[in-house]
């Protein structure tokens, strides 16, 4: 037993845990390390594929199942499966190969979970291709295996708002979309976000919601920093997500979440916990 028992702190990666694509400050890996030996449960929520974030796994580690693909996913690392997917339906798979035809050269990629899919290669493959450390299979979309977990369309930011505004006319509102970055638009499954996977990951792992701890710095992190119980989010975040947590916490580059980790020290009492020993 340790101070953090029955606590769980969930990260987003990029501009969260990491300060750029694959450098994370070592104040957040000593203090997440010191987190989970004193009883704590940590895991990451991402954008990212789980091929993606077990490349990095020499950098950080986890110790419970992390939120993928922007919470279409729940992946168990013990495991090394999904223990819960949310799956695109066919108008998401349609507007995505219609949007792709409209905006010639646009890169798009599909992730399925065990593979990422692109139609063809884009002006932005290389920076894509780096967040995810896996290659992709170029494949026409009739040819792309069917259970699509997300889509994503990469893009100077001017364009993307141009795709959005083609996508939400053809969107029946079936499906989801949110901006993951300023140069990443995302289709996604309806209602499939960190957020409802955060209560997914309580069912799950018996927890209360209360006592789940989330930091975010973008708008795909807007519904996990809803549902939460405690929330942070780093100083570089937009004032609109600053305005949703409990604590604002330092700069990524800083070590925002060892920053976090210091502030639920400070708040241990809010929590519901049972026979602890500090």
């Amino acid at each position: 037993m340790g101070k953090f028992e029955g606590i769980t702190l969930i990260s987003d990666i990029d501009g969260t845990l990491f300060s750029s694509p694959g450098t994370i400050p070592r104040a957040n890996v000593e203090a997440t390390e010191y987190f989970m030996e004193n009883g704590g449960r940590f895991a990451v929520a991402t954008g990212r594929s789980q091929v993606s974030i077990a490349k990095n796994f020499d950098k950080f580690r986890v110790n419970t199942p992390c939120i993928v693909l922007n919470g279409t996913g729940l992946y168990d690392y013990s495991m090394e499966d999904f223990i819960l997917k949310r799956i695109c339906n066919d108008r998401l798979r349609k507007v995505t190969a219609q949007t792709h035809a409209k905006f010639p050269g646009l890169t798009c990629y599909v992730f399925t979970g065990e593979r990422i899919y692109t139609p063809g290669r884009g002006e932005y493959q290389a920076q894509v291709e780096a967040i995810e450390v896996m290659k992709s299979r170029i494949a026409d979309f009739s040819e792309m295996d069917p259970y699509w977990l997300k889509s994503i369309f990469y893009a100077a930011p001017e364009q993307l708002k141009q795709v959005q505004a083609y996508v939400d006319e053809l969107n029946d509102g079936s499906f989801d979309t949110v901006f993951s970055a300023d140069k990443i638009f995302e289709l996604m499954p309806k209602g499939a976000n960190k957020g409802t996977m955060i209560h997914e990951y309580a069912k799950i792992m018996d927890v209360p919601v209360g006592n789940i701890c989330a930091i975010g710095d973008y708008y795909n992190d807007r519904e996990m920093l809803a549902a939460a119980g405690f929330t942070a989010a780093p100083a570089g975040a937009p004032d609109e997500i600053k305005a949703l947590v409990d604590v604002q916490v330092c700069d990524c580059r800083d070590g925002a979440v060892a920053d976090f980790i210091r502030v639920i020290e400070q708040n241990l009492d809010r929590f519901q916990r049972k026979n602890v020993v500090s």
